[in-house]
């Protein structure tokens, strides 16, 4: 998860992968981090407060929440990612905004808008 805010993203995604799930989350703003403290002793939540795009040392990922608007947009994220060895193993991402080039990112990954998308919630499924 990519633009964690003061925690409660990940708070949701943590409720949806129970206590055997993981959740990784980037905030760049280190007083939306500072008010997210709480969260961080929950062991299956890993926390990076870098503001340089960072991503998770795992070798599997099934889900990618990418909110990098105040950051500078969520294709700075997605092409931060095109490196990243766990990106073949990723079903779904949603993304805060949708334009021609994150269009472009998700259909050159083998990504489709899914139907059940909403504005700022855009779900792209492979």
């Amino acid at each position: 998860m990519w633009g964690a805010m003061a925690g409660n993203l990940p708070w949701q995604m943590l409720r949806m992968v129970g206590r055997r799930g993981k959740v990784w989350c980037q905030e760049p703003d280190s007083a939306l981090s500072d008010q997210a403290r709480d969260f961080l002793i929950l062991p299956n939540l890993d926390w990076c407060s870098q503001p340089l795009i960072q991503w998770p040392g795992w070798h599997t990922c099934d889900v990618c929440v990418i909110d990098w608007v105040p950051h500078g947009g969520d294709h700075l994220v997605l092409e931060a990612l095109r490196d990243w060895p766990a990106l073949a193993s990723v079903r779904s991402m949603m993304t805060e905004q949708r334009d021609p080039s994150i269009e472009s990112w998700m259909h050159e990954h083998g990504f489709q808008h899914a139907a059940d998308s909403q504005a700022c919630h855009e779900w792209w499924d492979r």
